[in-house]
């Protein structure tokens, strides 16, 4: 089996003033946004297809990571190609904890979606960076 789902990554009150977008690959930068301090949503595909685990492997050119581990990234400040600001980071959701049943949910939903969304401001007031934890129970279907 080997489908595609959608995937949207919401950043609750990111700092203002910082630049946040999606990696794709090594090195693109999808969606830039600057923030205002009212939440950022991402929205992109996979595709998913059984691994060697029993868990689901996700493909495409947004994940990153070994197949038992994947996840992706969003680019923060000059890791984004913002130049006026002192922030370079990156932050790692990680797709680990999707499960098949999640899955086959939105594949029996045209309109389905998996949703996660995390704090992006750290406690130091700057964006939330490294691996980042997700808010309630993590990815739900939407």
């Amino acid at each position: 089996m080997k489908s595609e789902i959608n995937l949207e990554i919401t950043l609750k009150s990111p700092p203002e003033g910082i630049g946040f977008c999606l990696q794709k690959g090594k090195s693109e930068k999808i969606d830039y946004q600057v923030s205002t301090g009212k939440d950022i949503k991402f929205s992109f595909s996979v595709r998913v297809k059984e691994g060697k685990t029993e868990k689901p492997n996700f493909l495409g050119p947004f994940t990153q990571g070994k197949p038992t581990e994947r996840f992706v990234y969003i680019c923060i400040g000059q890791s984004a190609g913002q130049e006026n600001t002192v922030w370079a980071r990156r932050a790692k959701i990680h797709l680990s904890s999707i499960t098949w049943e999640q899955v086959n949910q939105v594949l029996s939903n045209t309109e389905g979606k998996l949703v996660a969304s995390y704090e992006a401001t750290d406690k130091d007031g700057g964006p939330s960076c490294a691996s980042v934890p997700l808010i309630d129970d993590g990815w739900a279907v939407a």
